[in-house]
């Protein structure tokens, strides 16, 4: 496959994204075909060394943002439906616009509702991480402050001094293993999003295909 032939592929694969996003893309990989081609590969091989364009539009599409991905996917239904309303004429799209609009408590109610419990939903995930966090803060600066004060309070004998001290030590430990645990809640919530975000991604592309 030749250069120009590889960039048109991918340039119609990428046509229905924002103009700006195709551009970057296509220069990078003119670019990258003619770094390998400079490190000796001929058109050929180089093309070949960055694999099919079915799989390098698949990467793009899930490496874009998920708001470029919703607002192609709008415009493409709006698009869509322009065409229709071209070529059917306007009666149907009349019916469907009166139908949303009587049922727009029920449907805009339930829309309304199931944003609300994701909201309330991430609210609460991320209330965990700062709590777990701000324990963690508590915890380290009174155990520091147990520890210190140990030797500056005047104390009789050493065997008082030393207790305080390890309990000060004690505490400081606790709020280390509160930092761990608001850690690792926070990449597992972070993960649960991202992993949320992708499967959304993935189900709008789909929806894609399937109508195309």
């Amino acid at each position: 496959m030749t250069t120009d032939t590889f960039l048109a592929a991918l340039t119609h694969r990428l046509g229905y994204l924002p103009y700006g996003e195709v551009k970057k893309t296509v220069d990078f990989y003119r670019e990258a075909i003619a770094d390998r081609m400079e490190d000796g590969m001929t058109e050929a091989e180089a093309v070949a060394a960055l694999g099919s364009v079915d799989d390098i539009v698949r990467e793009i599409e899930m490496n874009l943002p998920l708001s470029t991905v919703v607002k192609t996917r709008v415009d493409d239904a709006r698009e869509r439906a322009k065409e229709q309303k071209e070529s059917r004429g306007g009666g149907t799209n009349a019916f469907k616009l009166l139908f949303l609009i009587l049922t727009c408590p029920i449907w805009g109610s339930l829309l309304i509702a199931g944003i609300a419990v994701a909201l309330g939903l991430l609210v609460a995930l991320f209330s965990i991480v700062f709590a777990l966090a701000v324990t963690a803060v508590a915890f380290i600066a009174s155990g520091l402050a147990i520890a210190v004060a140990a030797f500056i309070v005047p104390y009789p004998g050493l065997a008082p001094r030393l207790m305080l001290s390890g309990t000060g030590l004690l505490i400081t430990a606790l709020g280390c293993v509160f930092v761990f645990a608001a850690m690792i809640t926070e990449k597992a919530v972070s993960g649960s999003l991202r992993f949320t975000g992708r499967t959304v991604k993935k189900a709008i592309l789909r929806g894609k295909g399937a109508s195309a």
